[in-house]
């Protein structure tokens, strides 16, 4: 998925769920992960509908990065436009976790989503600046856990 090969990549999780049926957080992750390629493969309805049906799960098992880009993906795709305070509360929720990589790579996707579907080039820009922000926090946290070993 990280390298947009999102045919191989669903074809993978397709064919690994079903030996995943002793792992119920991993088959969430990889159901999460499938409904997230066929928004990505142009499928928006039937990969909203896969993580509305998720939602439950995410929030019972508390899992924080997808039920962040859950919020993401809802406020991109909202029904009446893009809602930028919907997708800047996802990303907040990121934050809070200190879960930097992610928001870094989540704002990377919405400011690409922005660009390529919606043609929002200013906003894309804005989300892409905060990628940037995050990737340099990353960097300095690293530089500075590096530096106490």
């Amino acid at each position: 998925m990280r390298y947009k090969h999102y045919h191989h990549a669903k074809q993978v999780i397709i064919s690994s769920l079903d030996d995943m049926s002793n792992n119920t957080t991993l088959q969430i992750k990889s159901n999460f992960n499938l409904a997230v390629i066929h928004i990505r493969l142009g499928e928006i309805e039937l990969g909203l509908t896969k993580l509305s049906a998720l939602k439950s799960s995410l929030n019972r098992f508390h899992l924080v990065e997808q039920q962040a880009k859950l919020i993401i993906l809802e406020g991109l795709f909202h029904k009446m436009g893009v809602c930028y305070e919907t997708i800047d509360q996802g990303i907040d929720m990121m934050v809070e976790r200190e879960l930097y990589f992610e928001a870094h790579e989540a704002c990377e996707s919405v400011s690409e989503i922005l660009e390529s579907q919606f043609n929002e080039t200013s906003k894309a820009l804005v989300y892409l600046r905060q990628s940037m922000e995050f990737a340099r926090k990353l960097n300095h946290i690293g530089v500075a856990n590096h530096e106490k070993n």
